[in-house]
């Protein structure tokens, strides 16, 4: 125990009353496995508490609906940094023709996607970021990147003729897409019928997600 509080950062006298405060083989467990767990995270670091994660803003342009989506620094580093550093951007938001209930952005410069956290399944309120390097099925052979929202359930994402695509999730829009962000979802379904509506994402401050 002396030496996993040592090489955890921590005062040894922590170590002592946690070991006090429940039965001491447990404590011990509880105590070595919790700092095994962290370290792997936060190799090198004194402190255990993980990084708050970064906000962006998504907000309709013309009639104001507005979501704020976290980011998933932790589960997808390089697919963050890469919009991050694209934002602020502002374009049409298109419904997609093959995948459900998804919508998408075209970005003006296409960077291809790292292989992080990629998936086909995106359920409610999750966003990706997708690229194509020019494949003659899915972009008629230019490269093309986009970021999608899926904005309700039953999402598979397909490309033209039933190819199969995925995506890296890099955010994810809290709560429930029936319930919280019900004014946002039906602003998705309306650009099915009603077209392309512009959308502006952004960076949100650390004061104004409450961070």
């Amino acid at each position: 125990l002396r030496r996993d509080v040592r090489r955890s950062g921590w005062d040894l006298q922590d170590g002592k009353r946690i070991c006090e405060a429940w039965d001491g083989r447990r404590a011990y467990n509880q105590f070595r496995n919790s700092y095994l767990r962290q370290s792997q995270l936060h190799e090198g670091k004194e402190s255990f508490m993980p990084a708050p994660r970064r906000h962006i803003r998504l907000t309709f342009v013309e009639t104001g609906e507005s979501v704020v989506a976290e980011l998933l620094d932790d589960e997808a580093p390089r697919t963050c940094r890469l919009v991050w550093d694209m934002l602020p951007i502002q374009h049409d938001l298109i419904h997609g023709r093959y995948s459900g209930m998804e919508a998408f952005v075209l970005l003006d410069e296409y960077h291809p996607a790292p292989e992080e956290k990629r998936t086909q399944l995106p359920l409610p309120g999750e966003i990706l970021y997708w690229a194509d390097s020019g494949s003659p099925v899915t972009s008629d052979g230019r490269p093309v990147a986009e970021i999608l929202l899926a904005f309700g359930r039953g999402v598979t994402l397909r490309g033209a003729e039933g190819a199969p695509s995925f995506g890296n999730l890099f955010a994810r829009i809290p709560g429930d897409w029936k319930y919280d962000w019900v004014d946002f979802a039906q602003a998705c379904g309306r650009i099915r019928t009603q077209g392309t509506q512009e959308l502006r994402i952004e960076r949100v401050e650390d004061r104004e997600s409450g961070g």
